[in-house]
């Protein structure tokens, strides 16, 4: 190969390479285990793109994110899929089997995206910051944990964090080409607006290109007009407004329902996406369960989830921009230092922006500033490679040991180490967290951890249990269990469902947050698991045998209790069992719900003496204090034990049971009076 032809192959290997470099790990494993929003992501997508085979382009309004690239990701995956495999059902059908079937085409997409978005990463940042700052930035971006877990599920975050990261870097492209100021639309800045229109149409987040752009633009724009060019400001405002006016029309073309019904979608999206915003979200922070985590939470699981190596390169980027200012910027990007410091300057500027927004909002999870970390990893890449040219740069005149190629080396081994996780925690990439703070077992004490990974193990276990195919399951997020799992199962989102369920399974995320009571979740805390799923040796997952507190049947081993003194309560007593012990006086209760108990009661256990003095009494929920009444099903049966410990009183003439509203005080009926079955 002739040396002119040599620097071409080199541009055209480079991408390809990234490529690889990115989609490799993005590709094994895909339907190991499922995340906690995806099946209902999953389908709604597949739903999206049957509602336009359809032409009911009304039903493409599926969430207020709006997620429409996420429904055309992975709905156009599961229809190719559909016709690849010739199934012999309709799509609308198809989409319904079990999602584990459908995960591979559904992530499939997401992941050549964040393959693609290192090698658009690479093309652009090469034009702005140089091809050894783009190389670098593009592999970190390749393999950054947090980046390759968002991009191997089916979710909005990944998406928005694409088109936006995009849409900022083709602008500054564009800005920086001087072509531009002859043309009034170009690729860069219609890629830009392409780009925009996507991010906007992924998650609410992405709505924010659009003013920063805008603000971006014209103050670019007030510069030319300060300069006394008249002809450029008037070209720069007119590309602004095609910007605007190419994200809109890609923001509408792809939105089917804005073709029927522009004025209520909109309004309806926006509504939506205030009352979320508004309403929170529950986390777990510096060992609390918060709806608002407060101002130091993004800065704190920012720096958790980046590798050490971007950590470096950040406070080598630091140190950079010190030594521009102190001697100038000639050993800057061969283009101009000037490029090399405004790219930095206002990519800089997108991510503290980004996060000060971010933190007006009470709703607040790692995930949703997914588009800093490539952001952050390609100003991380400028630092190393800078700093380490100026030192190569020195070298040749005062460090003699300093060459470039010993640099290459410290730039080769830095990127290995990013790397390192890649290998270390596949697939589970969500369980990353910087080693430097303390890593995953530090993760489980301060932030919140889990979103559905190891459920698959969970379900790997109950399945060689008896009688798994009729087991019930109680389990937190159960949607991440059920693909895997033989039995049935539900949503562990309020106590009665653990205490009618055969197996209980705490999840991570659950017990950090004493959801959804912490009595329920220190009841089974203090039991003895079963089993213990670990993810690289911390516990992810606690599964129990059900307490079957409440069945479908009357409890076992009572007295029958025939409706006494006619009963009318929503809360009837249908049997009962005393045990006299040493020093206490354990009485089970038997409770049945003929309807819906409309509030939460209380049962009252009483002991009298023969004076008729209360000798002990013991108030509390149902199900030792577990089972808020409202929570009962029509039909229900519960076991109610309650001990009440015996004084030196005298003995024991009679026992009452009372049902009362505890908010009210009031008794819903006469006592129930056990005395005349003592002696049975």
């Amino acid at each position: 190969m002739t040396k002119r032809a040599w620097p071409r192959a080199v541009e055209w290997a480079m991408p390809v390479f990234i490529f690889v470099a990115a989609l490799a790990p993005r590709l094994p494993g895909l339907d190991g285990f499922v995340t906690t929003d995806e099946p209902f992501n999953l389908r709604q997508s597949a739903a999206v793109v049957d509602a336009v085979l359809r032409g009911d382009f009304g039903a493409t309004y599926w969430h207020f994110y709006p997620g429409l690239t996420i429904a055309w990701l992975s709905g156009l995956g599961v229809l190719f899929q559909w016709l690849w495999s010739g199934a012999a059902e309709p799509f609308a059908q198809f989409i319904q089997r079990n999602v584990v079937e459908l995960l591979i085409a559904a992530r499939l997409p997401h992941g050549i995206l964040g393959a693609l978005y290192a090698v658009a990463v690479y093309r652009f940042a090469r034009r702005l910051l140089g091809g050894r700052v783009a190389l670098v930035g593009a592999l970190l971006i390749a393999w950054d944990p947090f980046m390759l877990a968002h991009t191997r599920v089916t979710h909005g975050d990944s998406p928005v964090a694409v088109f936006m990261g995009l849409g900022l870097l083709a602008f500054l492209a564009h800005l920086c080409d001087p072509a531009t100021r002859e043309h009034i639309i170009r690729g860069d800045l219609a890629f830009s607006a392409i780009c925009g229109g996507l991010a906007a149409l992924s998650k609410s987040p992405g709505h924010f290109i659009v003013p920063f752009i805008i603000l971006l633009g014209i103050g670019e724009a007030g510069m030319w007009y300060a300069r006394a060019n008249r002809p450029l400001f008037g070209r720069r405002l007119i590309q602004l407004f095609v910007w605007c006016a190419v994200a809109g029309a890609v923001f509408v073309i792809l939105w089917p329902a804005l073709w029927v019904n522009p004025l209520g979608t909109l309004r309806r999206m926006f509504e939506e996406t205030f009352d979320k915003m508004e309403a929170g979200h529950l986390v777990f922070f510096m060992g609390q369960p918060t709806l608002d985590p407060g101002p130091w939470f993004y800065p704190y699981v920012i720096a958790f989830r980046l590798t050490p190596v971007v950590w470096l390169g950040l406070s080598l980027a630091g140190i950079a921009l010190v030594l521009v200012k102190l001697s100038g910027t000639r050993w800057i990007h061969h283009r101009g230092g000037s490029i090399d410091i405004w790219t930095v300057g206002l990519t800089g500027l997108f991510v503290l922006t980004i996060l000060l927004l971010a933190e007006l909002s009470p709703k607040k999870q790692d995930r949703y500033l997914l588009v800093v970390f490539p952001l952050l990893d390609l100003l991380a890449a400028w630092g190393i490679v800078r700093l380490g040219e100026w030192v190569a740069n020195l070298g040749t005149s005062r460090l003699p040991r300093f060459t470039l190629g010993s640099i290459f080396g410290v730039w080769t081994v830095l990127i290995a180490l990013h790397a390192y996780p890649v290998v270390t925690y596949y697939p589970y990439y969500l369980a990353y967290f910087n080693p430097l703070m303390g890593g995953l077992p530090r993760a489980v004490e301060t932030t919140l951890v889990g979103w559905g990974e190891g459920m698959e193990q969970v379900a790997a276990y109950l399945n060689m249990q008896p009688g798994a195919e009729t087991a019930y399951v109680a389990a937190v997020p159960v949607q991440t269990l059920l693909p895997y799992f033989r039995g049935r199962g539900e949503n562990f989102y309020t106590n009665d469902v653990a205490l009618r369920a055969d197996w209980v399974v705490l999840y991570v995320s659950q017990v950090q947050r004493l959801a959804p009571s912490p009595e329920i979740v220190r009841y089974f805390r203090a039991q003895r698991p079963e089993h213990i799923v670990e993810l690289f040796g911390v516990p992810y997952a606690w599964v129990y045998r059900g307490p079957k507190l409440i069945t479908d049947t009357p409890p076992v081993g009572l007295h029958v209790v025939s409706n006494p003194s006619g009963q009318k309560m929503p809360l009837q007593l249908v049997g009962y069992r005393i045990e006299k012990q040493d020093s206490s006086v354990a009485v089970t209760l038997g409770w049945y719900a003929p309807a819906t108990v409309p509030l939460d009661y209380t049962v009252s256990v009483r002991l009298i003496g023969a004076d008729g003095r209360w000798l002990a009494q013991h108030d509390s929920w149902p199900a030792g204090g577990l089972l808020p009444t409202h929570q009962l099903r029509p039909g229900d049966y519960v076991r109610d034990v309650h001990v009440l410990e015996l004084g030196e009183e005298g003995p024991v003439h009679s026992i009452q049971v009372v049902v009362y509203d505890a908010v009210r005080n009031v008794p819903l009926d006469a006592p129930i009076d056990l005395s005349s079955t003592l002696l049975d």
